[in-house]
């Protein structure tokens, strides 16, 4: 899969944003990791979402998707 990455801070952050949908809704998704204490923090914050009901399967989806990430990447660090 193709991301454009719009900004970055090696080993801590990055944004990617784009347009989503038939619509052309702009998106950007904020992806940040950090330390506290023996533990990875992972912050993520998706944003562009329409307020119109009809649209909601374009927030269902992202959350979905990170669902099934982070449980895949979950097993993959357990073993």
């Amino acid at each position: 899969m193709d991301v454009p990455i719009s900004e970055a801070v090696p080993g801590k952050s990055f944004v990617t944003a784009g347009e989503m949908g038939p619509d052309g809704q702009p998106y950007a998704m904020e992806v940040t990791i950090s330390k506290d204490e023996g533990d990875t923090l992972i912050h993520l914050v998706n944003s562009g979402f329409s307020t119109d009901p009809k649209k909601d399967d374009d927030f269902n989806g992202p959350v979905s998707g990170w669902t099934h990430a982070l449980r895949v990447l979950k097993l993959w660090l357990e073993r």
